[in-house]
């Protein structure tokens, strides 16, 4: 996997794999990411990843993997001074395995909630307790 380019900066829909690294952290997400099919989006422990208002990032039968360690977290959240909500996080239709590892939301509930799964598999491993203004996620898996 190649990083992404733009000088940490994302935002469209991801055409290859994509990284986004420690080394341009932090990551702005300018508008809505779609992860299509065949498609992985990895995030790097220790990124911090800041959305633009109403930004989100869909995985759309793609695959999402944000490992942090506990020494490293993955930070989701919004820049410094900012006071909008972000959209959070789909996860749709992918058989893939999506994993959020080690990681915080702050700030990730624009539609009233940070996590929605939807006909998808996501594992969510240690999230650092106390995630700001978050409503936790929503399973519609049935």
């Amino acid at each position: 996997m190649t990083p992404a380019t733009g000088q940490g900066t994302i935002g469209g829909t991801l055409t290859a794999d994509t990284t986004l690294g420690i080394a341009d952290s932090p990551w702005t997400v300018a508008s809505p990411v779609t992860v299509p099919l065949g498609i992985t989006l990895m995030v790097e422990a220790g990124v911090r990843v800041e959305f633009a208002n109403g930004a989100q990032i869909l995985i759309e039968e793609g695959r999402m993997v944000a490992d942090g360690t506990e020494a490293a977290p993955i930070v989701f959240g919004r820049s410094e001074g900012a006071t909008h909500t972000w959209d959070g996080f789909v996860f749709e239709d992918t058989l893939e395995e999506n994993r959020l590892t080690h990681f915080s939301m702050e700030f990730g509930d624009g539609v009233g909630r940070s996590i929605e799964v939807t006909r998808a598999r996501l594992t969510l491993d240690d999230p650092i307790r106390g995630m700001a203004n978050n409503r936790g996620h929503h399973d519609r898996n049935g």
